[in-house]
């Protein structure tokens, strides 16, 4: 990011995309980017960026408002992510997805445990359960599903 007069440039993700009225009802766009917060009242520019996406930028600032003058996406991610495509979690996404998925294991074992059941046993079924809650947060795929879990049927 460079300061050229009253213009903030840069290069950055679109974080998020608010349209928003003002007090008089005319519509606007509030937007983040690169961790800049300000505005624009250029419907055509605010309608055209979604969190996501990648680009260069240009913010005009006016005393304390900053306002989106220009976004022009660029390089590999110059397009928002969808559903259809899946992200590949990084290491950080990777231990966090571990620890929820241990969390939730013992806290299911806890829950459906019986006065019976050994502290080895209810282990091992929260290390299943973290393994299969770890399978469908990182794949979103139901690890449960198939011919032999009595969940799934043909109909």
């Amino acid at each position: 990011m460079s300061t050229s007069g009253d213009l903030i440039i840069g290069e950055g993700r679109v974080e998020n995309v608010l349209e928003k009225r003002s007090k008089t009802g005319k519509a606007y766009y509030a937007v983040r980017i690169d961790g800049i917060a300000g505005t624009t009242w250029d419907l055509g520019l605010g309608s055209k960026i979604k969190p996501g996406l990648f680009g260069k930028y240009a913010f005009k600032q006016d005393g304390d408002f900053k306002n989106l003058v220009s976004f022009e996406a660029s390089g590999d991610m110059a397009s928002p992510r969808t559903s259809d495509t899946p992200r590949q979690p990084d290491e950080t996404g990777m231990r966090i997805a571990r620890s929820h998925a241990l969390t939730t294991g013992v806290n299911l074992a806890v829950a459906t445990a019986k006065p019976k059941d050994t502290p080895e046993a209810l282990l091992n079924v929260a290390l299943d359960l973290a393994e299969k809650v770890k399978v469908y947060t990182v794949t979103g795929k139901n690890p449960l599903a198939g011919p032999e879990d009595p969940l799934f049927k043909e109909v």
